[in-house]
């Protein structure tokens, strides 16, 4: 809904009606009220009439002409806005509500203008979204050089300091010049951006899209230092962070800010804050950022008892479940480390009864690749088997080229075959030819897998020694 003009009633508000028959109590109420000096009267008012929509008729702006065509056309102003804690935030069920969403609302029930909060997570998204069109004001964003360029920001409704955040054991900066050769975390496109890197180049930026980022990276030391509003600053608990003392001087001040492309929005924006009794704007403030009264409990899912148990419940679970598979992953690396310790006594055994044969012994698998050998093996050639383990016979200078792509070959066919060789032929080694007899057979696994071969030989002269 939304205003779409000025009622017939008068504007003098609301009045007790009596009977004629009694005009003694037309009288007391009278003189009743003509009792209450100026500063009750707008107390009560700020206490019952602040906030609501028969305050608007005492709040009478004068649109120009092309304003008011410029409402026609634009009844709905779509607003680029991320969250900033009591400034604009949403509550649990999703409503924005805090400081300027109020002042908002003053100026709809003033001006017909409908507010729409269109909400963003970063400030490089709210300036493109004003730079696009898709958004035609913004709430938080404060005045900088580079934003004047394209910006225009409207009468101030308050504001706070910029201060230092730093880690809880760190001593408080006193200024930005103490920051040279540290680390300063921001958000991306910050007020002061341009600032720090025009004046204080020896400052290293660390840039991120949040204020909870920036907080983090200090919190976790990738930072020295973060820059926040006061207001903002002291929102958050007291842990690993502390605020320190504000930044050179520099403050943020609370308005509006609407494209240049829109002077009559900017305008209009102007006229209806200039309209708003400073009183009315001191109790919103006082209402949202201080005073008497329950202190302001900004919502989210934490701070709802049925999420938080659930939330509680969930990491219980979460909890138990990684206990249980710590204690499973445990037990499977016990397993796994006694399993690796029978496989390597076995395999010990095996080497041990390998190099206790005296003829050479090689193991290869399904490409021809080495697996293993015996020490004979490694003597016979002059080879160790840490060089070669894993190599193809062609890959190593043990044999001439033409020898080593005959072996390569025999060795690919029988696998291929899965037959046995026997036979008797001449080699040359690098130590020189001999006859030696051969064989190789294939091996399985115990699922009947083929594995690879074993081989050896032994040379025709020993065969002859072990005859005589």
């Amino acid at each position: 809904m939304r205003i779409i003009g000025d009622s017939a009633l008068p504007s003098s508000g609301f009045a007790f009606a009596t009977r004629l028959s009694d005009p003694e109590l037309g009288l007391l109420i009278n003189r009743a009220l003509g009792s209450l000096d100026d500063n009750t009267s707008r107390m009560v008012l700020s206490r019952w009439i602040i906030g609501l929509e028969g305050h608007a008729v005492q709040s009478h702006i004068n649109l120009l002409p092309g304003e008011l065509e410029w409402i026609q056309r634009n009844p709905v102003v779509a607003l680029a806005t991320q969250q900033f804690p009591l400034y604009a935030f949403k509550t649990g069920d999703g409503r924005w509500v805090g400081l300027s969403v109020d002042i908002l609302a003053r100026i709809s029930r003033m001006t017909g203008l409908q507010f729409v909060h269109k909400e963003a997570f970063s400030t490089v998204q709210i300036l493109d979204m004003l730079k696009s069109g898709e958004a035609l004001m913004n709430s938080s964003l404060s005045r900088s050089r580079e934003r004047k360029a394209f910006l225009n920001f409207t009468y101030s409704y308050g504001g706070a300091p910029w201060v230092f955040v730093v880690r809880v054991n760190d001593s408080r900066l006193g200024s930005l010049d103490e920051l040279a050769g540290k680390v300063l975390a921001l958000p991306a496109r910050h007020a002061l951006e341009d600032l720090i890197r025009r004046e204080y180049p020896a400052i290293t930026l660390h840039l991120v899209d949040t204020y909870a980022q920036a907080r983090h990276a200090v919190a976790n030391g990738e930072a020295d230092a973060t820059i926040q509003t006061e207001t903002q600053a002291h929102l958050y608990p007291p842990g690993r962070l502390k605020v320190g003392r504000s930044v050179d001087g520099q403050w943020a001040a609370a308005s509006f800010s609407v494209p240049v492309l829109y002077p009559e929005l900017f305008s209009i924006m102007n006229k209806a804050l200039e309209a708003m009794p400073m009183a009315e704007i001191r109790a919103l403030r006082t209402k949202w950022l201080g005073g008497v009264g329950k202190p302001l409990i900004i919502e989210s899912g934490l701070y709802h008892s049925a999420r938080l148990y659930w939330a509680i419940a969930v990491l219980i679970a979460a909890g138990l479940m990684l206990f249980v598979y710590n204690w499973f992953l445990r037990r499977q690396l016990i397993i796994a480390r006694q399993s690796e310790k029978t496989l390597n006594e076995q395999l010990g055994l095996s080497h041990r009864f390998l190099d206790g044969i005296p003829s050479p012994i090689f193991v290869v698998g399904l490409e021809g690749e080495l697996i293993t050998c015996n020490q004979s093996y490694e003597q016979r050639l002059s080879v160790q088997l840490g060089r070669i383990r894993g190599l193809k016979v062609t890959d190593v200078d043990l044999f001439s080229k033409e020898l080593a792509e005959k072996l390569q070959r025999e060795i690919m066919r029988m696998i291929q075959s899965r037959k046995p060789c026997y036979q008797k032929r001449w080699v040359e080694f690098k130590s020189g030819g001999m006859e030696i007899y051969q064989w190789v057979v294939p091996f399985y696994s115990e699922t009947g897998r083929l594995e690879g071969l074993v081989g050896g030989w032994f040379d025709k002269s020993e065969a002859k020694k072990w005859d005589q």
